[in-house]
């Protein structure tokens, strides 16, 4: 009792304001004492560099669950995200990372192979001389930090000592997200992985989210002489600001490092208690005063989670709003939702780097662009115009609220390219009249987007967006994973407005003209098909898609912006017809496979021994003693070859057994 009275009015005495560089030396009970020439138990700590698009990286997943479960109580992780990842650590951890996976036991550079790990473990015996324990954790408000109370024993007498004290916030249950896997479809046995496929979505553990001080420690934590089994206590206040899914899902890992030895000697893990300042709002009213966000700001200005901005704001107020959310150099950004309805967006200012503001109303381009705690927006209520990528890579966006009066949202605006989006629903007002294909372009999980009913210029039918009269598809439910049928009164597939889609397959039976990469990086669709009135495609149309079959049921080859591929100019945008069965009708197959591009593909084959042979024709009205209108269609239709028919086609026909020959 004594002992924990002592050790409580020493923390007492100790500044919760930065760290504390005093620490407070107590005697163990006579029982302690015996402890001298023995060992305490050792936490082995793992620190893995890994990374969602690292297909090897699999091999520590694996690794890491099997050592929890070998060694439940010596064992902890740390997984450090790199670049590219949502999940990347954002400021310099500090370890050397040269490649991806890359393990670290201890400080000590290792394989990611479990086997070898439990090893390594098993060889360096589960005891050490040296201990470290968490006393206590708590959450400091006023600070936004957390107060951490570390204790340090030695069981022998220590001189000149180089032990620190480091302190490492991670996250669990993070995601889900999709990891890379280059371990599908192998023979050997990598945990499971082996029998997944080469995306597999999941949840990770042991997210490293911020680093104190850095990975060599902090001097002056532990003294440089230790008397053997007493405890010397340390206070440090760790940071609570920093980009995370869950506060509640944080626990703290403190290692005791050897800096002679760049080693870790022994460490020690706790949950960390919830924040209680996640909900407050703060509240800037900017008046008529454009350009003074940071200055109204003051103190909050890298603390606010949630912020409210109304009056005027311009370029230079944005740009505070992008160093905020983590557009810039900000290591630890904190913004996370934020308010600007009752906000107004006036020219003047620099939003970024040279470019500034010269409009009103207007989000400029590229203007949240890879923000990294952004999670939620409400845009300005006068706001005419959203540039071109202006939330483009926000892989922390979830949600979007859009003003009635916005008229335009320019390419790419919501697109996610280098990360996966997190954005999962927008409603579209009324008022907008220009929209693109790539707006939302691998925004997969987007799934609730809803078009304002009154909208006199598209309309949404749960799986793709038109033009009011359905002349035109527009735009793709980027998680729609099915077949798609467009209306027979759609003639264009515009500009990249099934680009990266999930679709399967697709039928565009009246369809005129395909847009330049309508169809660019579908990695998932089986087949396309187009009708005989096909006359004009783009640039590029099926650019770095990933099909098996193509079905054009156009007589003549379409005009169309054809590269020459031995340019080396966009020689890649036909790589996919390398791999591609094309069916066109039996009169134009010569044409096609004479063709520079068409006659790339795999093989050139007719039409009509396909069940899409109907495209082949859409006027086919003399049937001989077959009718063809739906009512009268027969049960069964079958080419010579034994091709089941949705409809008869010129020529020979077996129809409910019999041969029919159609004019």
């Amino acid at each position: 009792m004594k002992r924990i009275l002592r050790l409580l009015a020493a923390v007492m005495s100790l500044s919760i304001m930065g760290t504390v560089q005093t620490w407070a030396e107590f005697t163990l009970s006579s029982d302690g004492a015996t402890l001298a020439a023995e060992s305490y138990p050792r936490r082995m700590v793992m620190e893995e560099a890994t990374a969602t698009w690292c297909g090897w990286c699999p091999q520590g997943i694996v690794a890491i669950d099997g050592l929890k479960r070998d060694f439940p109580d010596n064992f902890l992780a740390i997984a450090i995200h790199g670049n590219g990842d949502k999940m990347a650590y954002v400021d310099e951890y500090g370890l050397q990372v040269n490649s991806y996976p890359l393990a670290f036991l201890n400080r000590q550079s290792t394989s990611v192979s479990y086997s070898w790990l439990k090893r390594q473990i098993e060889k360096a015996g589960l005891t050490t001389d040296k201990m470290v324990r968490i006393d206590s954790v708590t959450y400091v408000e006023a600070d936004e930090a957390y107060k951490v109370y570390t204790t340090t024993r030695v069981a022998n007498f220590l001189e000149n000592a180089q032990l620190r004290l480091v302190y490492v916030v991670t996250e669990d249950s993070v995601g889900p997200y999709k990891q890379t896997n280059n371990f599908a479809g192998e023979s050997d046995e990598m945990g499971g992985f082996e029998n997944l496929p080469t995306k597999v979505e999941m949840l990770y553990s042991d997210v490293a989210r911020f680093i104190y001080p850095n990975c060599n420690g902090l001097e002056g934590s532990v003294p440089s002489t230790l008397e053997a089994c007493k405890d010397y206590a340390y206070a440090a206040n760790v940071s609570a600001n920093f980009n995370c899914d869950d506060y509640g899902k944080l626990q703290l890992t403190v290692m005791l490092y050897d800096a002679a030895t760049n080693t870790i000697v022994n460490a020690d893990r706790m949950p960390l208690p919830k924040r209680t300042d996640l909900d407050k709002m703060l509240t800037i009213d900017m008046g008529q005063e454009p350009g003074t966000l940071k200055e109204k700001l003051g103190n909050d200005l890298y603390k606010v989670r949630n912020l409210v901005v109304s009056g005027k704001i311009n370029g230079d107020d944005l740009a505070t709003l992008r160093d905020m959310v983590g557009c810039t150099d900000n290591k630890t950004p904190k913004l996370a939702n934020l308010d600007l309805s009752a906000a107004q967006i006036v020219k003047g200012g620099v939003y970024m780097e040279d470019y500034e503001l010269n409009i009103d109303d207007y989000l400029p381009d590229n203007v949240f662009e890879f923000a990294v705690s952004l999670r939620s927006i409400a845009v300005p209520g006068t706001l005419r115009s959203i540039g071109y990528a202006a939330f483009q890579d926000t892989y922390s966006l979830r949600e979007v609220t859009l003003n009635e009066g916005l008229e335009k949202i320019d390419t790419w605006a919501f697109a996610s390219w280098n990360v996966e989006s997190s954005l999962e629903k927008i409603n579209i007002p009324s008022t907008v009249r220009s929209f693109e294909g790539t707006t939302f372009a691998s925004c997969y999980k987007l799934k609730d987007l809803v078009f304002h009913s009154d909208n006199p210029y598209y309309t949404f039918d749960g799986k793709a967006v038109y033009t009011k009269d359905y002349g035109q598809i527009v735009h793709i439910l980027p998680s729609y994973a099915g077949v798609l049928s467009l209306p027979d009164a759609c003639r264009t597939v515009r500009w990249s407005s099934l680009r990266s889609g999930k679709l399967k397959g697709f039928v565009g039976k009246n369809v005129i003209e395909i847009g330049g990469h309508a169809f660019a990086d579908l990695w998932s669709a089986d087949y396309l098909a187009f009708g005989s009135k096909l006359k004009r495609v783009g640039i590029g149309p099926f650019s770095y898609a990933r099909l098996n079959r193509l079905y054009l049921g156009c007589h003549d080859i379409p005009d169309g912006e054809y590269v020459d591929y031995v340019d080396g100019v966009y020689s890649d945008y036909w790589d996919a017809y390398k791999n591609v069965t094309l069916y066109v009708p039996r009169d134009a197959v010569d044409k096609f496979r004479k063709h520079r591009v068409w006659g790339m593909a795999k093989e050139v084959l007719p039409i009509e021994d396909t069940e899409f042979a109907y495209l082949a024709d859409s006027e086919l009205d003399a049937v001989g003693e077959v009718k063809t209108s739906s009512t009268a269609m027969p049960h069964s239709i079958y080419s010579p070859t034994g091709v089941k028919l949705n409809r008869p086609i010129k020529g020979l026909n077996i129809v409910d057994g019999k041969k029919v020959m159609v004019k």
